[in-house]
């Protein structure tokens, strides 16, 4: 989870904040973090070729929105869309109307495609304090 958006920098640093250019360049933002996620393990050493792997999977594929998953992806994908709404942690740097496309985003891409018991509980609690914190 620390890794899995390590590519942002590379990737966002020049575009304005808004849903559409985000939602553009995630591909490029994945593969970015893979390869950075790749180059940093390998650095540290005490990680197998199949841990690194695995890492790199994760972070190459966790904001493919209609990927079959397996668990492990299934719970970066949850706790990286939690982040998303978790207003306390990580404030909104969208513009009142990028918000509110976000939020229906949100809403139609992602909250549908929680399947974890502790996800969802999560995502209920989040989301409540989301919409009172935007007023929506």
């Amino acid at each position: 989870m620390y890794l899995h958006d390590i590519g942002d920098a590379a990737t966002y640093k020049n575009i304005k904040y808004n849903l559409k250019d985000m939602n553009d360049k995630k591909d490029l933002q994945m593969k970015y973090g893979a390869a950075l996620s790749k180059k940093i393990l390998t650095k540290i050493k005490g990680f197998t070729k199949k841990e690194i792997g695995s890492v790199c999977r994760l972070v190459k594929t966790h904001d493919i929105i209609n990927k079959k998953r397996n668990y492990a992806e299934q719970l970066v994908f949850e706790a990286d869309s939690l982040a998303m709404i978790d207003e306390k942690r990580a404030p909104s740097t969208f513009s009142r109307t990028e918000q509110i496309k976000f939020t229906n985003f949100f809403i139609q891409k992602r909250m549908s495609r929680f399947k974890t018991k502790t996800g969802k509980k999560y995502l209920k609690k989040l989301f409540a304090k989301y919409k009172k914190q935007y007023n929506i």
